[in-house]
């Protein structure tokens, strides 16, 4: 498990999303998830718990944190599966024609923001799309819309 700072003069349970298997003790507490692992984690936890603070940060150097990451659907257009639509052979020409860059920014603008907005939920990181691994995740943007989830 990553540190954080400030993680040695927290005096509540710290677990790591692998180690997540009831929810039962989280019932009426207030719960902080930190990193990509624990969307699924904040997701199952926001049903029992009375809030959920979501902090997504990323290692970028040795003591550098980013805030956010990129959210993708498992649905994508037309209720084919995203990666399917999205990741094939004429994409990976695209990339090499125009560039990762020209490419994330056409997937953020006409894919993935036009569900759901990363910038109003506080959660565009400071790299483009394709730059590192998204995180896939259905659940968590109803969460955050209906404040069961708070970022």
């Amino acid at each position: 498990m990553g540190r954080f700072p400030g993680m040695e003069k927290f005096s509540g349970t710290i677990m790591h999303s692998h180690s997540l298997k009831r929810t039962y003790m989280f019932r009426d507490k207030k719960v902080v998830v930190v990193g990509c692992s624990g969307l699924d984690a904040a997701v199952k936890i926001s049903h029992v718990a009375s809030q959920i603070d979501l902090n997504i940060l990323l290692v970028s150097g040795l003591f550098e944190y980013t805030n956010g990451a990129w959210i993708l659907p498992r649905i994508g257009s037309y209720g084919l599966p995203f990666d399917y639509t999205v990741l094939r052979r004429y994409i990976s020409i695209i990339r090499s024609l125009v560039g990762y860059k020209v490419l994330s920014w056409y997937l953020e603008t006409c894919q993935i923001n036009k569900k759901f907005s990363h910038i109003l939920y506080n959660l565009r990181p400071p790299y483009p799309a394709l730059a590192k691994d998204p995180s896939i995740n259905d659940a968590i943007q109803a969460k955050l819309i209906s404040g069961s989830v708070v970022n």
